[in-house]
């Protein structure tokens, strides 16, 4: 959808090759670099005459290969098709990059279950509600594998959490949009089984992540990240989805790069209700765990400077989504969630 409002030559290649369908999403292309889509398939209903999804797409895909190996090979030697530097962007998709000098993060979703001694452990088949994933041995290797996505967070937000003057001890907020967008929006439980949001920044019912300042030297600053979240969604009393994490993790920052080095935190907690729309139907509505994991990666490339999840286009325009991610309203943070006031550097 995103792609039929784009104008310039990245959009251009996608509707003269054909190779995305506007109408749907997680559909399978197999294009070559010259614009010839070989096949196009949704593996969502795909089995191949072999009734397992998986298989059946290895199948295609690997008949697509072959195809792709029939062609001349003056079209397919390396250097065959030279792609021109791309000098104009559509201006509305030319914003949806990381803002400048702020920290991408690598998030990491995983839901799972308890033993019998109340540890956590994977999902096994009996842990699904759905019977098509339970006796598929495929869906419940699916399910149970982690999921992913990204996390953006702003160079103003990044450094209020290292003030100048850093003390040992020191407590400090995070900057109330930073903390929306990380409840709101990071904690998704969704993710791996479809894309659309499980809760908003007006999920938050309760919340707060502080940054305490537990090492602080002419090197370098490492501050401690600690705090809880309480999300709510819309539900009756046993189908309201509900998640209580605490999180806990650290960030060190560089004085003589001017820069942030390390991010990494946890979130954990018991995750209770029905996840919403088409899927609701894969987890029961019984207790389950969410562990949700974020890494700085130091240097993004390529796919690693996608939008979000959150950031996504949802409806006519596609900045909205984008806008709203970056200064999230509503909700309810435990203090005032705004960030320190010091000089920061």
């Amino acid at each position: 959808m995103a792609a039929a409002k784009r104008r310039d030559a990245v959009a251009d290649f996608l509707r003269t090759s054909g190779c995305v369908r506007f109408q749907s999403t997680g559909y399978v292309s197999v294009v070559t670099a010259d614009g010839q889509t070989l096949g196009i398939v949704n593996p969502n209903g795909y089995r191949d005459g072999v009734g397992d999804r998986a298989v059946g797409l290895q199948q295609w895909l690997r008949r697509k290969f072959e195809a792709w190996l029939a062609l001349p090979a003056e079209r397919r030697k390396p250097g065959a098709v030279e792609v021109p530097d791309l000098k104009h962007i559509d201006p509305n998709f030319a914003k949806l990059r990381p803002p400048e000098g702020g920290l991408v993060l690598r998030v990491t979703n995983r839901t799972m279950q308890r033993d019998e001694d109340g540890s956590p452990r994977y999902l096994r088949a009996e842990d699904f509600d759905s019977e098509k994933v339970r006796s598929s041995e495929s869906r419940v290797q699916r399910f149970r594998e982690p999921a992913n996505d990204f996390m953006w967070i702003q160079e103003e937000e990044w450094r209020a959490l290292v003030p100048a003057k850093a003390r040992i001890g020191q407590s400090i907020p995070l900057p109330k949009a930073l903390a929306l967008r990380l409840f709101g929006y990071q904690l998704n439980p969704n993710l791996g089984v479809q894309g659309s949001l499980a809760f908003s920044p007006a999920s938050v019912k309760a919340g707060r992540l502080t940054a305490i300042v537990e090492q602080a030297s002419a090197e370098s600053i490492r501050v401690r990240l600690d705090g809880y979240a309480q999300l709510e969604d819309r539900g009756g009393d046993e189908t309201k989805l509900v998640y209580r994490p605490s999180l806990l993790g650290h960030m060190t920052y560089d004085r003589r790069r001017d820069a942030v080095t390390e991010f990494e935190m946890v979130a954990f907690g018991e995750l209770t209700g029905r996840l919403h729309r088409s899927s609701a139907s894969v987890y029961p509505a019984a207790p389950r765990l969410l562990g949700v994991a974020f890494q700085l990666i130091t240097e993004p490339c390529g796919a690693e400077n996608l939008r979000p999840n959150a950031a996504r286009m949802r409806g006519s325009k596609p900045l909205d989504g984008y806008h709203r991610y970056l200064s999230p309203k509503g909700g309810h943070l435990d203090s005032d969630g705004e960030g320190s006031s010091q000089e920061n550097g």
